[in-house]
């Protein structure tokens, strides 16, 4: 039996109510795109945030986010098709890797897109010095033939 997951989840990027800050602006249009519904809205007494309002190194950010986006639309495509065929769900629990490892039953910030992608987006404010990076510990499959270490969207090694 299938698990009984919404096929299009997505969220109200930056949020419905509430004003948004720059860096909450940008994480959450980085972690955004890999939602199968993606869009920008917020309720109409909130501030506006559009990326064009923000900081120039913002628009940056999130325009490149957006291209990644637009050169997924393929994999989305496919992965569409996927759950119309077999019932799989798009966006995945870890622990649809193996169910029975703790760590991927425990694990609640991070999720994957189709069997390709596995995403965990930055949920904390960063510190000057964490800019270009941090480190940060995640569970691997147990198979490790079926793990490619490489960063997205540069494609250069880990």
């Amino acid at each position: 039996m299938k698990a009984s997951f919404a096929f299009c989840l997505g969220a109200d990027v930056d949020g419905f109510f509430a004003d948004t800050s720059e860096e909450l602006h940008i994480r959450w249009q980085q972690a955004g795109i890999f939602y199968p519904f993606y869009r920008s809205h917020a309720h109409m007494d909130t501030k506006r945030r559009e990326p064009w309002l923000f900081s120039k190194r913002s628009l940056d950010v999130v325009r490149e986010a957006v291209l990644v986006r637009y050169r997924l639309l393929p994999y989305w495509y496919t992965l569409f098709a996927e759950y119309a065929l077999t019932g799989d769900p798009i966006v995945r629990p870890l622990w649809w890797l193996d169910a029975l490892s703790p760590h991927f039953q425990e694990e609640q910030q991070a999720f994957l897109v189709g069997s390709d992608f596995l995403v965990r987006p930055i949920v904390r404010p960063m510190d000057d010095d964490q800019v270009n990076g941090f480190e940060l510990d995640i569970a691997l499959p147990r198979d490790d033939n079926n793990v490619c270490d490489i960063a997205f969207p540069t494609g250069s090694d880990v």
